[in-house]
């Protein structure tokens, strides 16, 4: 429950504040919240918190979407909605997708960005 709130607290805080946005990023947060991923994979509220917040802080922030697609965020991410085909966990695939666009669609290394995306089957994902 603290993995799953501590990555709760971060999509809330992230939301809409580019200082904080800033201030998370520099102090390692991106990498942290995909370390949750990895290392809780299978606990839904975890992945779709830090997913959410991952998603948060990636958008309109080129830095904070540099630091996710080096941690490998996007694999995990993706790998965690093809393991719920069916789409149980809304919140997993409705944050999955808003960030997948988001790294997408960031003009610092944005055609990098999709073709390393297409690798992590973010096509079969959509």
């Amino acid at each position: 429950a603290l993995q799953e709130n501590n990555c709760g607290l971060l999509m809330n805080l992230s939301h809409h504040h580019v200082s904080l946005k800033d201030r998370i990023g520099a102090a390692g947060g991106c990498e942290w919240l995909v370390e949750r991923i990895k290392s809780a994979p299978n606990n839904n509220r975890v992945v779709a918190n830090a997913s959410g917040a991952l998603w948060n802080l990636a958008n309109n922030h080129p830095t904070n979407a540099s630091k996710i697609m080096l941690a490998q965020g996007p694999s995990l991410i993706i790998g965690a909605v093809s393991r719920d085909p069916m789409g149980g966990q809304i919140d997993i695939c409705e944050n999955a997708c808003g960030l997948v666009a988001c790294l997408a669609g960031i003009s610092v290394g944005g055609e990098l960005n999709k073709r390393l995306l297409m690798g992590a089957g973010a096509v079969e994902m959509a």
